[in-house]
């Protein structure tokens, strides 16, 4: 029976450690396209230029994506802070029935922060934008046709929710 040359014993040892060094250590891999921002399991992109709600929607599905749906204060400030502090426009609309908003993905999230005597659907505002750090990240209803910034947001996979892919004519 042979006995095993000490060098080959360590070299493994080398190897394993090395191994495992790379497996801790290895570069940060990027969970989000480049432009998108990751945050508590989505991704998000933030426009630069306005655009009416309508073109918000179109532009976010053109990236396989919706316009952002709020799920609790936290995602609220952090969007918000990605357009800093200034308005900008959320998934959430009453298009198709009076006072029955709905996210543009179909979500059923329940969260809303709305500002005092909102929404009030003064000369037919269907459509919901933030207000910004600087009024304490509250949303107002507006009309749909308003320009403004704004968010779109999908999982690290692809769009948040692909059982509902409500399209907006």
């Amino acid at each position: 029976m042979e006995t095993p040359c000490w060098c080959h014993l360590l070299n493994l040892y080398r190897q394993s450690v090395n191994n495992n060094f790379l497996s801790i250590f290895r570069p940060h891999v990027e969970i989000c396209q480049p432009g998108w921002g990751y945050f508590n399991g989505y991704c998000y992109f933030t426009s630069s230029l306005c655009a009416s709600w309508l073109a918000a929607v179109s532009n976010c599905s053109t990236m396989d994506a919706h316009l952002v749906t709020v799920h609790n204060q936290e995602e609220n400030v952090y969007i918000q802070h990605r357009h800093n502090g200034e308005r900008s426009w959320i998934g959430l609309n009453d298009r198709s029935v009076e006072d029955s908003f709905v996210w543009t993905n179909g979500e059923l999230s329940k969260f809303r922060f709305w500002a005092p005597n909102q929404p009030n659907n003064l000369k037919n505002q269907d459509c919901v934008h933030t207000l910004g750090a600087k009024e304490g990240y509250i949303w107002n209803d507006v009309s749909c046709d308003s320009c403004h910034n704004f968010t779109c947001f999908k999982g690290k996979n692809g769009p948040s929710n692909k059982l509902f892919n409500i399209f907006y004519e």
